[in-house]
């Protein structure tokens, strides 16, 4: 794989429309305000993939430096903290599934072959 067909997957999974609209399917989000899901997804996968003791703090940080907007601790983390965010980070994970995996490994054509 290269760097660019790399670059138009991670584009495609992570299209900040696509998951604003996800977003406010489950409900984490109604409207644009401080935090964006997308920047939110993107500030948790880096600060994750590079830091081996990261905590709130490190991504709060993060999200901050990608997004350019300055929102409070507290704040960031009652959003954190919803179950509604537990079930977009999961969505947005089996979207990124569906998007990859399956079209890598071709299961869709393997299906019909029955």
């Amino acid at each position: 794989m290269n760097l660019t067909t790399l670059t138009d997957k991670i584009n495609t999974v992570f299209e900040p429309k696509n998951l604003f609209m996800l977003a406010r399917e489950h409900n984490f989000v109604k409207r644009h305000r401080q935090i964006n899901p997308q920047q939110l997804l993107l500030s948790f996968i880096e600060t994750l993939g590079y830091q081996a003791k990261a905590n709130l703090a490190d991504i709060h940080r993060n999200y901050i430096a990608h997004s350019g907007m300055e929102i409070n601790y507290k704040p960031f983390h009652n959003q954190i903290k919803k179950e509604q965010c537990a079930k977009f980070f999961e969505n947005a994970f089996q979207m990124t599934l569906a998007q990859w995996v399956l079209d890598s490994l071709k299961l869709t054509s393997l299906s019909t072959d029955e």
